[in-house]
């Protein structure tokens, strides 16, 4: 039990850690007052990617280990369908971007603020907004990584911090948020770093065909990967949310906070 608590506890650092990043990211998204110069948004692009890197490729070796690091999940298969996607899709789609190559990512000519000037603002902060909102979740998993480290069982035989009742309803009504509010507002910063990148392609190539411009648009690697987490968002996140609320209205309703309704929504 101590290797499961060690393993729980360092998996719920790692996603506190990528929580503050992706809440730095969304300050910096919302609150620019100018462009940012290349090198400081592809620091801040790497920041967020290795930070991802290292939280969910953590949960991943626990699930190797044995263990499951978070709460209310009963098999490893599940985290990992979910984290494997974006390991292996999103965050490779993204090191363009990162190290600044723009032979392979021509959405840099939009995002270049020595290219635009003032006019990178909006992309920029588009595409801030797309992996801020997408990657503030880590504080759900956080308190799930919390919850299964103070009860590596599954099972609360008391109330506790993390397992207390009030803790699991804000961390499901958390949760519920990102499955409805967050994941639609990282896929409406998708909808306008699309329409920035599609009138930079009408405005360079005013009598191309609209498939042309269409390829312009999409065919690269970081409209790739916001593609790809558009479509994962579609065909997974629906059914998360009916669950999750399902949980929560048992849960609301369930009276007292004696050690069986908790302990029965642990796994």
């Amino acid at each position: 039990m101590i290797s499961c608590r060690w393993l729980c506890a360092v998996a719920g650092f790692n996603h506190l850690h990528l929580f503050s990043v992706a809440v730095g990211m969304m300050y910096n998204a919302y609150t620019m007052q100018g462009p940012l110069a290349n090198s400081e948004l592809q620091q801040r692009f790497r920041h967020i990617q290795v930070a991802i890197l290292i939280a969910y490729l953590w949960d991943v070796i626990c699930i190797a280990s044995g263990v499951i690091p978070f709460s209310r999940v009963r098999r490893g298969s599940d985290i990992v369908g979910h984290h494997l996607p974006i390991l292996c899709v999103f965050l490779p789609l993204g090191l363009p971007i990162s190290f600044n190559l723009a032979s392979i990512e021509s959405a840099l000519q939009v995002l270049d603020s020595s290219l635009h000037g003032p006019q990178a603002v909006g992309p920029q902060s588009f595409l801030l907004r797309i992996y801020a909102w997408g990657f503030v979740s880590s504080l759900n998993e956080f308190l799930m990584c919390a919850q299964r480290a103070e009860a590596p069982q599954g099972v609360v035989t008391a109330p506790k911090l993390w397992n207390a009742r009030q803790v699991q309803l804000f961390e499901l009504s958390y949760k519920l948020a990102i499955f409805v509010v967050f994941s639609m507002l990282s896929a409406i910063a998708c909808l306008q770093l699309d329409y920035a990148l599609w009138k930079h392609a009408r405005m360079k190539h005013p009598t191309s065909s609209f498939f042309t411009l269409l390829a312009c648009t999409y065919l690269t690697p970081i409209q790739i990967g916001t593609s790809a987490w558009r479509l994962f968002i579609i065909t997974k996140y629906p059914k998360m949310a009916q669950q999750t609320w399902a949980k929560l209205k048992k849960y609301w309703f369930a009276s007292g906070l004696d050690a069986e309704k908790p302990a029965s929504l642990i796994q």
